[in-house]
């Protein structure tokens, strides 16, 4: 995760790493240029120490001519042996073919000979030759030292015009190394004034924006386009959680308005279903009729048919005073495909008394559908349309069968008749009727067919589709279907109400 403290330690790092390189850079200039002044001091100390102890073993071999006192001549191979590995450590130090190398080479051939000379003198002193031939072979011998000194004096002059040089170079060097500190010193300056103006951009522009994308939506502006969060640092995650913040409280604004209108479509619908309730009410009743005093009043006419041995009298009262207890008691609320039942049981056996052999009904229920609930006063309709258009216009025999079968989904209850059925005209209107319930219907064919359309609504509003269908033909009968959904509850709200 790119954090805004890495981000920072890779800045300052680089401009460590900048300064500590032309810190080092220094260093290693001045370590480099104080080795080689150092050299050129240590090849002249070493040339006239060189000189110095040439000097120094002619003179010991001059004492000892002259004293005849052998320790000062008891080191000089050891010295000599010295002398000859300074001057060639001297040599090797040296580039071939130039002055220095050739004057050392002198030198060698100078100690060289130097050795011989003293050692032909050394034997003379040993053969005890006259003062006069020794003191000659020691000035010739003297001269030796005066050559090494004349080509020390050759080496330290090169060297020092050689050093003077090199100065000179170092000065030139010291100017070039000035430019290159002051262009890195600027480098760095510049760095450090492009970091902090971009470091500043990148958290100052981010929340610039964020503060204003909050006012805009504190202040009800909610369509706002989503801030750009490119990076991983803690910036851009604030930035992507308001993003996320504010789509999920778009989110849950739009949830909370489509609930508001499914709840106001509901509301309408319970309160057409209401009305539609109240109408059918006032529909089947048709007068303001006290109900205990007609249920009284049924209950004594039928206790005076029991007196008076008239049972079918008797059956057909007791019929009648449970479809009106049904009508009153159960309009407004929900029942069971049981109670629907019972009721169209007992409105087909008064119709059976008036009718005798002319009407033949069934009602057969599969027990598994007889719990259903559905909207009370919706089978009896139908059930008298097919006694009063199918059966009484006819003299034949009329079949009235209702049933009902339970699927996976729905139960199907059907209520069918052989009666004189319904002509195409007709049909369409009832059609009409049905599909049209909302109002918009012909006014006409909307108060002819009410019953109808009436049910169909209420079927409507309790089961959230459409689950009526009629279907007629002249000469054949009439086929009336409600396909009752098993899960009430998946289409349409339990807050609806009927």
């Amino acid at each position: 995760m790119k954090t805004l403290r890495n981000r920072m330690l890779r800045y300052f790092l680089t401009i460590i790493l900048l300064m500590s390189s032309l810190n080092i850079a220094v260093i290693w200039l001045i370590r480099y240029h104080y080795g080689n002044v150092a050299d050129f001091y240590s090849n002249m100390i070493e040339a006239q120490a060189v000189s110095l102890r040439f000097d120094q073993i002619f003179s010991d071999t001059e004492n000892y001519v002259l004293s005849g006192n052998r320790a000062y001549i008891d080191s000089y191979a050891r010295d000599m042996q010295q002398l000859q590995a300074r001057i060639a450590a001297l040599k090797q130090r040296r580039p071939r073919f130039s002055p220095t190398y050739f004057a050392l080479a002198d030198i060698e051939k100078i100690v060289q000979t130097f050795d011989q000379r003293r050692s032909s003198l050394l034997a003379d002193y040993e053969a005890r030759l006259e003062r006069i031939y020794l003191t000659r072979a020691t000035v010739e011998l003297s001269r030796l030292p005066q050559y090494v000194r004349d080509q020390i004096g050759i080496i330290l002059t090169h060297d020092l015009g050689a050093l003077r040089v090199y100065f000179a170079g170092i000065g030139s060097n010291l100017a070039t190394g000035e430019q290159i500190v002051f262009l890195v010193i600027a480098l760095v300056v510049l760095l450090c004034v492009v970091f902090s103006v971009r470091f500043s951009r990148h958290i100052s522009v981010p929340i610039q924006d964020l503060v204003q994308n909050l006012r805009l939506f504190a202040a009800g502006q909610l369509d706002l386009p989503p801030l750009h969060s490119g990076d991983t640092d803690e910036i851009s995650v604030m930035v992507r959680s308001f993003n996320n913040m504010t789509g999920r409280i778009k989110e849950l604004i739009e949830r909370t308005r489509q609930q508001a209108e499914t709840e106001a479509v509901y509301r309408q619908q319970s309160l057409e279903m209401e009305s539609l309730l109240k109408q059918s009410e006032l529909d089947l009743l048709q007068a303001q009729i006290n109900p205990h005093f007609l249920f009284n009043t049924l209950n004594t006419i039928s206790a005076l048919a029991d007196l008076e041995s008239a049972p079918r009298t008797k059956e057909v009262l007791d019929n009648m005073s449970h479809i009106l207890r049904y009508n009153l008691k159960r309009g407004k609320e929900i029942v069971t495909l049981r109670e629907e039942l019972d009721t169209v049981s007992s409105y087909l056996q008064i119709q059976q008394t008036r009718f005798s052999r002319r009407l033949v009904f069934s009602v057969d229920a599969e027990p598994a559908c007889l719990d259903c609930e559905l909207p009370g006063l919706v089978l009896q309709p139908f059930v008298e349309n097919a006694v009063v258009h199918g059966l009484e216009p006819s003299e034949n025999v009329c079949r009235i069968t209702v049933t009902a079968r339970r699927s996976a989904t729905h139960a199907l209850v059907r209520v069918q008749d052989d009666g004189v059925g319904i002509g195409p005209e007709k049909m369409d209107e009832i059609t009409a009727a049905t599909r049209n319930n909302n109002g918009s219907a012909d006014h006409i064919s909307f108060r002819q067919y009410f019953g109808i359309s009436n049910v169909s609504r209420r079927l409507m509003l309790f089961y959230g589709s459409d689950v009526l269908s009629i279907e007629s033909r002249r000469g054949q009968g009439t086929v009336v279907s409600i396909a009752i959904p098993l899960n009430r509850t998946a289409l349409l709200s339990p807050e609806t109400s009927i």
